[in-house]
């Protein structure tokens, strides 16, 4: 017992002395930014296209974007949906001083995918926390064309998150419509259009989902139920009352899902609601925090959204099989609900012990008795 117990206060001390250097680095941060921006530029400048160097310049990036979310979180706000004033301030005022360095970021993000690929992954995500200029979305629209779809799905993520999506950005993805060669590459290129208030294609969607649900998969088991007639429930998640057409069919796939597959019910019911009309209203938010993406920053009123309605994923929460044109790999610098970072330590020492404690028990169970 002496042993476990010296392990787990060793593993809880060390923990804790991560914690420490980990806080300790976010302050540094907080306190002096400019100069961890100037290494960081100083890292692109290099030209160290090495492992090493690509790890050590995109570990930087994190470590920056992390110390910029914990800030941004530290000031109190009602929730993710109503940022305020404090929380808008702190928006403001790391987009002030990643300004000077906009540039270059974007240049490892979206120009050095191969050669930079943790850097460039990471450059991508502090973008979200970029001032919105007119300046920095004419640098954006550079990648912006019908020849490169993945650069052209990056370049326009970034806008939309900024606010600075404009009609002539939306007729670019309009025409990339060409590039899907397959009726199922349509379908998803259409839905992940709707993010973006492109609805040109929603007599389209709205047949395709028709055609899906009017038939039965070829096996009840209930992942491939739901792999069949997920297409069809995304549309309905997205079109809401516009795809009324669909409420008996989907009334129809809920009785049938109750039976075949009762643990994906709630999406089926999830995506009728929606149709319905039941369903709150859903809302895309700025990753930097400053609320939903349709208002401006400062503008008022904002959508009213339920006190208890966090950042919604219309998702099936479920491994995305294959891609639209636009869609491309997402960073892992920063998370969609950031969480402060206090709670890895307690959580990780809560698991520590657990396990230690379960070790010790089967230990003297299995103890022979004298």
């Amino acid at each position: 017992m002496k042993n476990i117990l010296s392990i787990i206060i060793l593993l809880v001390a060390f923990n804790a002395f991560l914690f420490a250097q980990e806080r300790e680095e976010v302050l540094k941060i907080w306190g002096n930014p400019k100069s961890y921006l100037e290494a960081i530029r100083s890292d692109v400048k290099n030209r160290d296209l090495s492992w090493e160097a690509d790890k050590k310049l995109g570990n930087r990036i994190q470590g920056l974007a992390f110390a910029i979310n914990q800030e941004i979180l530290a000031a109190e706000s009602k929730d993710w949906a109503h940022p305020s004033d404090a929380r808008i301030a702190v928006i403001e005022k790391w987009g002030k001083i990643l300004e000077p360095y906009a540039k270059e970021l974007l240049f490892v993000a979206m120009e050095e995918r191969k050669t930079r690929e943790r850097s460039s992954t990471q450059a991508r995500s502090i973008l979200d926390f970029a001032k919105p200029t007119e300046e920095f979305a004419s640098e954006i629209r550079k990648y912006i064309s019908t020849s490169n779809p993945r650069a052209t799905g990056e370049a326009v993520k970034l806008l939309h998150e900024h606010r600075l999506l404009s009609e002539q950005d939306k007729n670019v993805m309009r025409q990339l419509m060409s590039t899907a060669k397959t009726e199922n590459e349509k379908v998803r290129y259409a839905q992940s259009l709707y993010s973006y208030e492109i609805t040109d294609w929603e007599d389209f969607l709205i047949s395709n989902a028709k055609f899906i649900l009017e038939r039965k998969p070829n096996s009840n088991d209930p992942e491939d139920v739901i792999t069949f007639y997920e297409s069809a429930l995304r549309t309905a998640g997205l079109l809401k009352t516009k795809a009324e057409l669909l409420i008996p069919l989907l009334n129809a796939l809920v009785e049938y899902m109750k039976d075949k597959c009762p643990g994906y019910l709630p999406h089926a019911e999830s995506a009728r609601d929606a149709v319905l009309g039941l369903a709150p209203d859903d809302f895309a938010y700025a990753k930097n925090g400053s609320g939903p993406l349709a208002v401006k920053i400062g503008d008022s009123p904002q959508p009213k959204i339920q006190d208890d309605q966090s950042r919604k994923d219309t998702s099936l929460e479920r491994p995305e099989k294959s891609r639209s044109p636009i869609d491309s790999k997402s960073s892992d610098a920063i998370t969609e609900k950031p969480v402060p970072f206090p709670w890895w330590l307690i959580a990780s020492s809560v698991v520590i012990f657990a396990l230690a404690l379960v070790t010790w028990l089967k230990l003297r169970k299995a103890k022979p008795t004298s």
